[in-house]
C-alpha cells in the first residue's frame, strides 16, 4: 500500500486539479517549466504525448506518485492549444464553429516503484454554430481562458458536444485510465 508517499500533479490547469481531487485526497501542484510549442510538422497526438511525458519528468521525485497531462484540439492539421489572448480565442472558436474535430489528451503517470506509463485519449467533438452575439458573449465570459481550443466542455452551456470519447479526458485528464494505474500501484486514498 503506497498511501504514505506524496502525490504530485504536474500542471497549471485548474480543471486537472478538480479532476484529480476526485481520485486523490491530497496532492501537491507543481508547475513544470516545459516549452509547449509544437515541433515543425509534429502531429497533435505526438505533441500531447511528448508534452505529458516532459511535464512528468520535469517534476519527478523518486518518493512520489506523479501525474501530468496535456490536451489539444485538432482539425485539418491545425493544432489548437490554449489561446494566448482574446483574439486567438475568437479565431479558434470561429474556425471550429459548426464543425467536427478531435481532442487529444495524453496522461502520464509514475509511481515511486514502477515504470513511467502513458495513455492517449482520442475524442470526437462537434462545435456549435455561433448565433448573433453568442461568440462575443462566450468570449466575455472568460471560459476560453486556460482551455485547449478556447472552449469549456464543462460549462453549463458548453459550445461543444462530445460525440465519442471520454468526457474527463476532454476536460484534461483521463481519470478512468489513471484510476486503473492507481489501483495497480496499490495507491489508497
Amino acid at each position: 500500500m503506497n498511501s504514505g508517499s506524496c502525490f504530485i500533479l504536474a500542471s497549471r490547469s485548474e480543471e486537472r486539479r478538480r479532476l484529480l481531487s476526485s481520485l486523490v485526497a491530497s496532492f501537491e501542484v507543481l508547475r513544470p517549466d516545459v516549452d509547449e510549442q509544437p515541433y515543425p510538422g509534429e502531429p497533435a497526438r505526438g505533441l500531447v504525448q511528448r508534452l505529458a511525458l516532459s511535464k512528468l519528468r520535469a517534476v519527478l521525485r523518486p518518493d512520489c506518485h506523479v501525474v501530468a497531462a496535456d490536451t489539444v484540439a485538432a482539425l485539418e492539421g491545425r493544432i489548437f492549444g490554449q489561446p494566448a489572448n482574446l483574439e486567438e480565442a475568437r479565431s479558434n472558436l470561429a474556425f471550429l464553429a459548426g464543425r467536427r474535430f478531435e481532442v487529444f489528451t495524453a496522461t502520464a503517470f509514475k509511481a515511486p516503484t514502477g515504470p513511467v506509463c502513458s495513455h492517449l485519449s482520442t475524442n470526437q467533438l462537434a462545435m456549435k454554430s455561433w448565433g448573433d452575439g453568442e461568440l462575443a458573449d462566450y468570449l466575455a465570459s472568460g471560459l476560453w481562458q486556460g482551455r485547449a481550443g478556447g472552449f469549456s466542455i464543462a460549462a453549463p452551456e458548453s459550445p461543444v458536444t462530445l460525440l465519442d470519447g471520454e468526457l474527463d479526458a476532454v476536460r484534461g485528464l483521463s481519470t478512468a485510465w489513471l484510476n486503473e494505474c492507481l489501483r495497480k500501484a496499490g495507491y489508497a486514498v
